[in-house]
């Protein structure tokens, strides 16, 4: 219930609602499931595409790194989830003007 919650938030763009929300949503996963959850990282990847629709791309792209690099540890690279964010965090970069790839 709580995740349809943000995902209807996100969807009407509801921007700092949706951040709020998942801000508490990700505070919430760390305390009561641990950082490595899947229940969190799939909060942080929220998060971060709620920062992104907010035009806070740079704190997405920060969140969104931290999320695939946890993501490839626990479920490999070629991880459907995995592969969902490394393909989101490759359009934000190209839309802050970067070339999709990781920094060097």
């Amino acid at each position: 219930m709580l995740y349809r919650e943000g995902a209807s938030l996100y969807n009407a763009h509801l921007h700092s609602a949706s951040s709020t929300h998942w801000e508490h949503m990700v505070a919430g996963g760390e305390r009561l499931l641990g950082n490595e959850h899947l229940h969190t990282l799939t909060a942080r990847t929220n998060l971060a595409a709620s920062y992104q629709q907010a035009g806070r791309t740079n704190e997405a792209i920060e969140i969104q790194e931290h999320v695939l690099a946890e993501s490839e540890r626990l479920l490999g690279n070629e991880h459907p989830d995995t592969r969902s964010v490394r393909g989101a965090l490759s359009r934000w970069r190209l839309a802050e003007g970067g070339s999709g790839e990781p920094p060097l």
